[in-house]
């Protein structure tokens, strides 16, 4: 019999998920509601859309066996998958991905970047990039990427304004991210605005509730000096609203030096990128400074839900009845 159970809910931002537990499970199922009228389970409506899906600890990382809605029939279908599945996580063997080469990365408002090889990535994955030619800017960095092809994805950086493209380099797939919590994220943009907006490289993992519920999140700062926009050193800061990638603060910064990442695809001198700590939650201890993914379980894109359906986990510890 199962030894322990733990669950949970979360609402999908439709990109892989990382799940922190206590233990590496056995087996981990999700059931994808849909919103809270149960649309997903609507066949004719949602053909394709997964339903259900599990995973034992010795499936393949990143498989999943799911149920599906079939294409045109109030019917259900059985389906494997062989990648955006599942991926169990043990922070004592993490796993270990090859870098992949690049050939380019664009100057665009949206960098594209594009890799030598099948790059084998998937929307909402992480991957760090090492010594690009011709766009150091890059170097170090962690984002979360928008697949395009099979050697092509897109980052929350606009290029547009580099002196050169990116035309060499590596990029390193990143099983997770740093699982100590609260994490320094990783600042692309921030606009001259009444509200200021802070865009982040990855999802940056704040949620705050409708307004009036009295939690509040709040940021300090670190922003050296080629990257502009000082002025928001040592400053707490309350974030008023959120997307997955992006912070409306509580700040005025039209009178504020702009922010911007330096031209030059010279090496930076002060490396040092420009980073927002979330720094206490008022109303509930949501993010404590501690560790919380030892172990886990990654979600990929196949499995984890479009963007705003709501979807139930169940973690398993121990040996499965026969037949579960």
């Amino acid at each position: 019999m199962f030894q322990d159970l733990t669950f949970g809910t979360y609402v999908s931002n439709g990109v892989s998920q990382f799940i922190p537990l206590a233990w590496v499970p056995s087996k981990f199922a999700v059931n994808v509601r849909g919103d809270v009228s149960g649309s997903n389970w609507n066949s004719v409506a949602n053909p394709g859309v997964v339903k259900s899906a599990f995973a034992y600890s010795d499936t393949p990382a990143g498989s999943a066996y799911a149920v599906i809605n079939t294409n045109g029939a109030a019917t259900n279908q059985d389906i494997y998958f062989t990648s955006g599945g599942f991926s169990f996580y043990d922070a004592s063997n993490p796993p270990v991905y090859p870098t992949v080469a690049i050939t380019s990365v664009s100057q665009a408002a949206a960098a594209v970047v594009t890799t030598s090889a099948v790059h084998n990535l998937l929307t909402g994955d992480y991957v760090r990039f090492q010594n690009v030619t011709g766009m150091h800017q890059l170097d170090t960095l962690v984002f979360q990427v928008t697949v395009l092809s099979t050697t092509t994805f897109s980052i929350t950086l606009d290029t547009s304004a580099f002196a050169t493209a990116g035309s060499g380099g590596k990029i390193l797939q990143l099983s997770q991210l740093n699982p100590m919590f609260p994490r320094n994220l990783l600042i692309t943009s921030i606009t001259q605005a009444t509200n200021a907006v802070v865009t982040t490289s990855f999802d940056h993992g704040i949620r705050i509730p409708a307004p009036g519920v009295g939690v509040y999140a709040f940021l300090t700062f670190t922003i050296t000096s080629p990257y502009g926009m000082v002025q928001l050193n040592d400053k707490l800061v309350k974030v008023l609203s959120v997307t997955a990638n992006t912070l409306t603060l509580d700040l005025d910064t039209t009178g504020f030096t702009a922010f911007a990442y330096p031209t030059a695809g010279t090496v930076i001198v002060d490396n040092t990128p420009p980073q927002a700590t979330p720094s206490g939650e008022i109303g509930q201890l949501f993010n404590a400074a501690t560790n919380t993914s030892q172990y886990g379980i990654l979600l990929g894109a196949s499995i984890v839900g479009a963007s705003g359906v709501y979807v139930n986990w169940e973690a398993y510890l121990g040996s499965p009845p026969v037949g579960s």
